[in-house]
């Protein structure tokens, strides 16, 4: 509530400081006509027709209208779940909004603006009824944008990569309901200031509110990621860990927000007075609202913190588990479309390795496990616990999560903040460090081991590389980004989940192994394997073989 006091209190500012320009215009004798008694309200309804007609051609609108699949697309690029996807449309939906504010301001305040209010003032309608016209144009807002959006959505769903989980409706819907209250803000900031800039201000005021007042990550809130008061914004981003690890009252949060969209509906209407029945649909509005944003914002229950905390230990009883050539692959059921991708990939660093190396009886395991480190909201790295709530993430045991057991655990399979797919490099490179005898996967607290200028660092590499699609080009992308002396991600989102923290000049020398004929590589490998893998070979001695220099 101190937000919309503190944007009351700007606007009033704002408005205070520009009288002084707006004293000199010509202004009607008389005002519209205000609350009346034996008002005909059914007058409203031609009203709304003429206004939608006008909304939907309004410029600002039809902005709203070319832009938004464009944006749709960004939102959604590269998605890999439904829960990520529907509340990526959702956001995507709010540059309409803001246009919308923008087309609505400018249909209110057109009879000022046009010297047309002297004219209005004289006709029977009452300023309320009128106001009721325009606030009418959100049901047409809406429905473009329930087609903007489901058109994504069938979209989508045609894609040839398949999306984990459901489409969830009450994320998506978020964004109707914010499209909505667009109308109502453009309305209501046109009733109390008519001046046509006020129509752009009011959209940034929003984002502001947003972007500052519900990013609770940053100062001066400071909240984990998981604060359930990030709730009282207009959009509250999935954490960064699993569905099942976050409590996220989205019915409620629909509510909450229809309630401001009907305040602001009775702000706009209050501009030409109070009377009995607006002020109880704004109290209504208020005590909805109120009740609302506190069912969202309640702490975990101790059973909810429990059976969290349980759903991290206990991962294998959540798997399906198969056994497919020399590898056995766990994973959870939402990952099922990314098996046949896992699967392929692996098989294929297998089919590299030399005969030497097949008999090693280590038993090979992919199984799936959350990432150690993930990203937030604002696309920066964090602590896999740093997503948890508060409560989960003090009774975590990282020994159980991420056991120091030789499996592979397969993390991102794309370039930072959902760029381009590495098709299976990272993947790869784990089982290529797997058969040399180096971690896979980090272990504990993100445990990664360091084995700068072995021999072997760089076979995983070139391993890893060889056997992906665009893998030279992949890593060698990596290394040019990559200033220091180690691979190390630090600004990655989604860092890869390697159990090594490989040297770059390892990497360079595995680039120029790929540019050698995979024949030649593949005889040396299979005359020198014992030697190459042992720990006390270096990478110059590997270079040797090869006739590659080392860096």
């Amino acid at each position: 509530m101190e937000v919309i006091l503190l944007l009351v209190v700007v606007l009033g500012l704002v408005r205070f400081f520009g009288r002084g320009k707006q004293s000199s215009e010509p202004r009607p004798e008389v005002g519209p006509l205000g609350w009346v008694d034996g008002t005909k309200w059914a007058t409203a309804r031609p009203l709304a027709r003429v206004e939608t007609r006008r909304f939907i051609r309004h410029p600002a609108f039809i902005s709203g209208i070319v832009i938004t699949p464009w944006m749709l697309t960004l939102a959604t690029f590269d998605v890999d779940s439904w829960r990520d996807a529907s509340g990526s449309i959702a956001l995507a939906l709010v540059p309409l909004g803001w246009l919308t504010i923008v087309a609505t301001h400018l249909l209110t305040t057109r009879p000022s603006r046009t010297g047309a209010d002297a004219l209005l003032a004289s006709l029977p309608t009452p300023q309320p009824v009128r106001t009721a016209g325009l606030l009418a144009t959100a049901s047409a807002a809406v429905l473009a944008a329930t087609v903007l959006a489901v058109g994504d959505v069938l979209y989508l769903q045609n894609q040839t990569a398949p999306i984990r989980g459901a489409v969830e409706w009450t994320e998506i819907g978020a964004g109707f309901l914010i499209v909505a209250g667009s109308a109502a803000v453009g309305v209501a900031v046109g009733r109390f200031f008519p001046h046509p800039a006020f129509g752009v201000l009011g959209a940034v005021a929003c984002a502001f509110i947003q972007v500052r007042f519900f990013e609770i990550t940053s100062w001066p809130w400071n909240q984990p990621e998981a604060s359930p008061y990030r709730f009282l914004g207009f959009l509250a981003p999935p954490t960064s860990v699993e569905p099942a690890l976050e409590i996220r009252r989205a019915g409620w949060h629909l509510v909450y927000l229809f309630a401001l969209v009907v305040l602001m509906a009775g702000v706009a209407l209050s501009r030409d007075g109070l009377r009995r029945p607006l002020s109880a649909l704004l109290g209504a509005a208020v005590v909805t609202a109120g009740v609302a944003g506190w069912a969202q914002t309640r702490p975990a229950t101790d059973a909810q913190v429990t059976r969290m905390v349980a759903y991290l230990h206990d991962a294998q009883a959540r798997q399906q588990c198969a056994t497919d050539g020399a590898a056995r692959f766990c994973w959870f059921a939402d990952e099922r479309p990314l098996m046949a991708g896992r699967k392929q990939r692996v098989k294929a660093v297998l089919a590299l390795l030399p005969a030497a190396a097949k008999p090693d009886t280590r038993k090979l395991e992919v199984t799936s496990r959350p990432p150690t480190v993930t990203g937030n909201s604002s696309c920066s790295p964090q602590p896999y616990g740093a997503g948890l709530l508060p409560a989960v993430a003090a009774r975590m045991d990282p020994d159980r999560i991420w056991p120091h057991d030789g499996s592979i655990r397969p993390g991102t399979d794309n370039f930072p903040c959902g760029g381009r797919s590495v098709h299976g490099l990272f993947l790869a490179v784990q089982t290529g460090a797997w058969a040399v005898g180096l971690p896979a996967s980090p272990h504990g607290r993100d445990q990664r081991c360091v084995a700068d200028r072995q021999a072997r660092s760089v076979v995983a590499l070139w391993l890893g590389a060889a056997a992906s699609p665009d893998g030279a080009r992949s890593l060698g992308q990596i290394v040019g980004e990559e200033s220091a002396g180690h691979l190390r991600f630090a600004d990655w989102d989604e860092p890869p989940m390697w159990g090594v923290t490989f040297a770059k000049a390892d990497a360079v020398m595995a680039l120029s192994m790929l540019e050698l004929p995979r024949s030649d590589v593949s005889k040396a490998l299979e005359e020198n394997w014992s030697h190459i893998v042992d720990p006390a070979t270096s990478a110059s001695a590997l270079g040797s073989i090869l006739g590659v220099g080392a860096s």
